[in-house]
C-alpha cells in the first residue's frame, strides 16, 4: 500500500495517486541531505541537464521541468522538508515552489515525454530507498 508524506498544512491540494511515496513510510535509515542529492542526481541523469543549472535562474523550458521535478519529488519524499527548505535548496521562494509542484502535476497529465522521465525517476527513486532499507 502506498503512503503520502504530506505535512498537515498542505494537504488540501488535490495530491495525484502516482505520487512517488516509500511504501513504509519507514524513513528511518534515510539520511536526508542524502536522499536529497541523490533525488536530484537521479532527475539531473533523466532530464540531461546538471544540477548548476538546475539552481540557475535560467527560464529554458528544460531546466524548469527539471527544476519542478525536483520539487514534487523532494516535496513528497522527505517527511521535514517544506516547501521553504525546498526553495533553499534550490535558491527559490517558497511560491516558485509551488508552483513547480502544481506545474509537474500539469504536465504529467499532458505531456507524454515528461510522463516518461517522471516515471522512470519515479521508478529509480523507489528502487534506492526499497535499497537503503
Amino acid at each position: 500500500m502506498i503512503k503520502f508524506c504530506i505535512p498537515q498544512p498542505y494537504n488540501l491540494w488535490k495530491v495525484p495517486s502516482y505520487a512517488p511515496v516509500h511504501e513504509t513510510n519507514n524513513m528511518d535509515n534515510v539520511n536526508p541531505k542524502e536522499l536529497v542529492g541523490h533525488v536530484i542526481g537521479l532527475v539531473c541523469k533523466e532530464m540531461c541537464v546538471s544540477p548548476l543549472n538546475l539552481k540557475s535562474t535560467s527560464r529554458k523550458q528544460e531546466y524548469v521541468d527539471a527544476r519542478a521535478m525536483c520539487f514534487k519529488f523532494l516535496y513528497q519524499i522527505t517527511p521535514h522538508y517544506t516547501l521553504k527548505k525546498v526553495g533553499a535548496l534550490f535558491g527559490k521562494h517558497h511560491a516558485t515552489v509551488m508552483h513547480g509542484i502544481l506545474s509537474c502535476d500539469d504536465l504529467f497529465k499532458t505531456n507524454r515525454v515528461f510522463r516518461f522521465h517522471y516515471k522512470q525517476v519515479e521508478k529509480s527513486i523507489a528502487d534506492y530507498l526499497k535499497k537503503v532499507e
